[in-house]
């Protein structure tokens, strides 16, 4: 099943509250957005491309046997905050019939979640993230302290606002 994944994202959400975004593709794209802790204060989502190859670091730290347990998962009686956690992995057109496989788990902050191996994958995805998305915030906050570094970027954005804008 591993080799006909291209990418993965991860949403972590507490009390409806987008904390973590994380999605990278065996192309090398990058999004992300947030900490993953309850106090989260970064929304901005930070669109780029790597050429660190961490879809494939990460993909080589993933058993394959964890896809025999796809599916949903609410834990009893959540304390704290409730916390959404999926993790979408994007299949090869026809892979078993479907175009993406993943996990989907409810519960409460301050309560048992999901187990060890699910853990370590969605810290594995913001380590190799992180030096990313350092970067990019930087250049996001050089941008908007220097107008004139801000122009490429504006450009950019604005070509991927029409690229991606439904028809």
């Amino acid at each position: 099943m591993k080799e006909k994944i291209g990418a993965v994202a991860i949403s972590l959400k507490i009390a409806d509250t987008q904390a973590l975004f994380i999605l990278i593709s065996a192309e090398g794209t990058v999004n992300r957005s947030g900490t993953g802790t309850i106090n989260n204060s970064e929304h901005d989502l930070l669109i780029g491309v790597s050429q660190d190859r961490l879809f494939q670091q990460f993909m080589d730290g993933v058993d394959e046997d964890i896809f025999q347990y796809t599916g949903s998962y609410t834990y009893p009686d959540p304390k704290g905050q409730l916390c959404t956690l999926t993790l979408s992995f994007q299949v090869s057109p026809g892979a078993d019939g479907r175009d993406s496989i993943g996990f989907m788990f409810v519960y409460g902050s301050e309560s048992e979640g999901p187990n060890r191996r699910i853990n370590q994958m969605v810290r594995e995805a913001v380590r190799l993230t992180e030096p990313w998305y350092e970067q990019q915030k930087q250049m996001v906050k050089k941008a908007h302290d220097s107008p004139a570094q801000a122009a490429p970027m504006l450009k950019a954005s604005r070509f991927l606002e029409k690229l991606f804008r439904p028809k």
